[in-house]
């Protein structure tokens, strides 16, 4: 899955923002298959992904994704008070579950 992701994003990430405009981002949703032997396919990549909480895991997922990337993109603009760290992790510590700041789901 990875892999697939990284090679989407080296043929993509050019047109993704032609005009090279600064402090904006995408929010993109990424459809996964599994096939019975383990093989995993990329079957869709949403531009608008939604956000609706159906179901329990997605009632605790979304949230936790809209304010990761909230934070992944305001907080270099608008940084809190010196000395100030979000509640429950300090600063530089990596936090057991988390893929480069973003929420491992599988």
């Amino acid at each position: 899955m990875r892999d697939c992701v990284a090679c989407l994003f080296d043929f993509t990430l050019s047109s993704l923002n032609p005009s090279r405009k600064k402090h904006c981002f995408e929010l993109l949703g990424l459809d996964f298959m599994l096939d019975k032997k383990g093989g995993i396919y990329l079957i869709e990549v949403n531009t608008s992904p939604a956000l609706f909480t159906a179901g329990a895991c997605l009632e605790d997922l979304i949230p936790r994704v809209v304010e990761e990337v909230a934070q992944k993109v305001l907080d270099p603009i608008f940084p809190g008070p010196k000395g100030e760290e979000a509640e429950g992790c300090k600063v530089g510590e990596k936090e057991e579950g988390k893929l480069d700041g973003f929420v491992r789901v599988i």
